[in-house]
């Protein structure tokens, strides 16, 4: 029963091992996505009507920026 014991203990700390390192490679994924965004300089830009009460007769734009 005590061997049991030692294999299952040993069995679950590798898997939160696992499970904390797939959780920082989808960090770390994030992370480099976010800077490549930013080092490409991508902005989005919406602009809203005038008349923000009523957008019947108001327009849209969305804009976006490339800077290289």
């Amino acid at each position: 029963l005590a061997e049991e014991l030692r294999c299952r203990e040993s069995l679950e700390r590798d898997i939160r091992r696992q499970q904390s390192a797939l959780e920082q490679f989808h960090i770390d994924k994030r992370i480099t996505e976010r800077r490549k965004n930013q080092q490409f300089g991508e902005n989005i830009v919406v602009n809203r009507p005038t008349d923000a009460s009523s957008n019947n007769g108001g327009t849209w734009s969305l804009q976006t920026q490339f800077t290289l």
